[in-house]
């Protein structure tokens, strides 16, 4: 995925808040689990003695146990879904975590030292809660506004998508999905075949 201005915010606001730990039962407001995530967090991107590839298996796991893989991997491949067979999409769903991640790990080091604020969380039509939260970003610019829609799944909060100032990382993913899709001729297997040339992103 091309790496784009609000790509790179999204992807900031997440290493903001992905867990360390595996997901377990939480009894707290959605603003307690994305503030302790937060400072979770933090012991990792402060961690540079280690090396980078074992810090990035880390950053996997972290992106696996804080988010929905499965519905936000479901909703980037959108009606091309019904195209694939049973082992493309088995393919997919192994393939879109890691490639996710991948492009998050890219600007890590990017976000470094950013500071991030949660200011108000509220449950939307959907039955989902959306975490307001903001970023203040470093050399003086504007802080950003991101909101974290989260479900809970088997006790603990799972992140389904985000979006920063309005625009949904769901919705981006599926744009990228179908615009290099239409651009090989309706080929659904040039998807998973980006996905393994460019495992980082």
């Amino acid at each position: 995925m091309r790496v784009s201005g609000h790509g790179l915010l999204i992807a900031g606001a997440l290493l903001a808040a992905l867990s360390l730990g595996p997901a377990r039962a939480q009894t707290g407001s959605a603003m307690d689990f994305m503030n302790k995530l937060a400072g979770q967090v933090g012991v990792l991107v402060d961690d540079r003695s280690r090396p980078v590839a074992v810090r990035r298996q880390e950053f996997q796991t972290l992106f696996d146990n804080a988010s929905d893989n499965h519905e936000m991997a479901r909703f980037a491949i959108g009606r091309y879904w019904s195209q694939l067979n049973d082992e493309q999409r088995r393919q997919y769903m192994d393939l879109f975590p890691v490639y996710m991640a991948g492009y998050y790990w890219k600007t890590f080091s990017i976000y470094y030292g950013s500071n991030y604020a949660v200011l108000s969380e509220k449950t939307d039509a959907n039955g989902r809660t959306v975490v307001h939260t903001q970023i203040q970003l470093t050399n003086d610019r504007p802080a950003v506004r991101v909101d974290w829609y989260l479900m809970r799944e088997g006790g603990a909060f799972k992140i389904v998508d985000v979006e920063i100032e309005g625009l949904s990382q769901n919705l981006s993913y599926r744009d990228y999905f179908a615009d290099i899709i239409q651009h090989n001729g309706g080929d659904v297997s040039v998807v998973l075949d980006t996905m393994r040339q460019h495992p980082n992103g």
